[in-house]
């Protein structure tokens, strides 16, 4: 064999294992980066369902504050009947339920991963006042918008109605009898749970 061909067929050689080289190296990176990512996925649902699973005591006959302080202390929340603004209203209100009902939870479903930056919980929950002991059964969709690993905005549905909001004359109205049940309830009611 002639010296060009010696060389041209180790070139050839060259050429191929820098080539598998490169495939081995770029296989190999994409895996570390896809595990990485299903590794964080994973820790990100599972510090969202431990926030969760502390958020759903409140509506479980068991306001704490552990519960409390998952929320950012000017967090907002919303059902039909309230809205609270700051974490000192939204502590009275939960404190309040005890004094009315009796109340837990009889299933839930927590869904970590709803939205980018909003986990929800699927509760049926029954409560029975302490008036008239009617059992009442509610099924109801609570959303958590989380900034900063805590819970920056509540909104609860109820038969995943969405809530009037402001914009109209009855918005507008509705919102402000909503606003006035907060405050009268937060001048009514600790701030600091039931023992």
């Amino acid at each position: 064999r002639s010296p060009n061909h010696i060389k041209n067929n180790m070139q050839a050689v060259l050429r191929t294992t820098t080539l598998n080289t490169q495939k081995f190296n770029h296989r190999s990176w994409n895996a570390r980066i896809a595990g990485s990512r299903n590794f964080a996925t994973e820790s990100d649902k599972q510090w969202k369902t431990d926030l969760a699973e502390d958020v759903k005591e409140i509506y479980n006959g068991n306001p704490n504050e552990q519960a409390y302080s998952r929320f950012h202390e000017d967090a907002t929340f919303q059902d039909p009947p309230t809205k609270c603004v700051g974490l000192g209203e939204i502590k009275s209100a939960f404190n309040a339920l005890p004094k009315i009902f009796d109340y837990k939870l009889l299933s839930y479903t927590i869904t970590p991963d709803h939205a980018p930056d909003t986990i929800m919980i699927a509760m049926k929950t029954k409560y029975v006042p302490k008036v008239y002991k009617k059992e009442i059964i509610m099924d109801s969709n609570l959303y958590l918008t989380i900034k900063d690993e805590k819970v920056s905005y509540m909104e609860e549905k109820w038969n995943d109605e969405e809530i009037t909001k402001e914009g109209s004359l009855w918005g507008n109205l509705l919102q402000a009898i909503r606003r006035g049940n907060a405050k009268l309830v937060h001048q009514l009611i600790s701030e600091e749970p039931p023992k």
